[in-house]
């Protein structure tokens, strides 16, 4: 189902778009009441690797376990924290979960291959970067959006959780005329 949102607000800076659809949304996930997640803890990335293309994409998501390995981003970036969770095109904007299925991160980016490899030699292995839930907290208060914290899975499995957890997730392509649009 195609769909044409308006971007509300985007900040440049930590890749974060608030965007309003015209359908009612039946499913959310439940902001991480956390300043940081913990170094080592057991995180969830939901997203569409590859997109949906037919060549290596899916038209399902898919969940990717993984930790927390520091709590900063490239050059000590303070918005964003490090996680093992693999990542690919497609990824990007995803919901990063930890084990209670609270919202500690937005999946953002990998490590710049390219540059590791001229620069050291090496090809980077588990070094992805998500952006932490507080900064999207303060992205949306400041923009007078109040983020929901409570949502409660104690009475579900992991992979129960995991499972209606992803029905909030979304596939979304931007395609944008505008150079000014997020």
């Amino acid at each position: 189902d195609e769909e044409k949102m308006k971007v509300i607000r985007n900040d440049p800076m930590t890749d974060l778009a608030l965007l309003q659809s015209s359908n009612a949304v039946p499913y959310y996930i439940g902001l991480s009441e956390k300043i940081v997640p913990l170094k080592g803890e057991q995180i969830f990335a939901i997203g569409f690797p590859f997109g949906k293309a037919k060549d290596f994409g899916s038209s399902d998501s898919s969940i990717t376990p993984g930790h927390v390995t520091n709590l900063s981003g490239p050059n000590n970036d303070i918005t964003q924290f490090r996680m093992t969770n693999a990542l690919q095109p497609g990824n990007s904007g995803g919901p990063v979960i930890d084990t209670d299925g609270k919202l500690v991160g937005v999946s953002v980016a990998t490590a710049a291959y390219k540059y590791y490899l001229e620069k050291k030699g090496v090809l980077p292995q588990n070094i992805n970067y998500a952006i932490k839930s507080s900064m999207l907290n303060i992205f949306l208060t400041s923009g007078g959006i109040n983020a929901i914290y409570k949502k409660n899975y104690s009475n579900l499995s992991q992979p129960e959780m995991l499972n209606k957890i992803d029905k909030a997730v979304v596939y979304l392509e931007c395609w944008t005329t505008d150079e000014r649009a997020a």
